[in-house]
């Protein structure tokens, strides 16, 4: 709310429940956002455009293994 991309509204007749809703700012941000998130997307494609099935089953593999070594450490 300081930086004006959410502003905080309740209704008259209950001050119980507060909502939050972007402003123009914070919808403009949220779409910059979305954005940026296609774009890295579409660069992992790529990225893994460059892969055979046989290598990408064995990144997901090394992946797993990595993954399950972290979480029991």
């Amino acid at each position: 709310m300081d930086q004006q991309i959410l502003e905080k509204t309740q209704l008259a007749d209950n001050k119980k429940e507060v909502y939050y809703r972007l402003t123009k700012s914070g919808e403009m941000l949220a779409f910059i956002h979305s954005q940026l998130h296609e774009q890295a997307r579409n660069r992992y494609m790529r990225i893994f455009a460059e892969f055979n099935s046989t290598e990408l089953e064995t990144l997901i593999r090394f992946l797993h293994a990595l993954a399950e070594n972290i979480k029991s450490h």
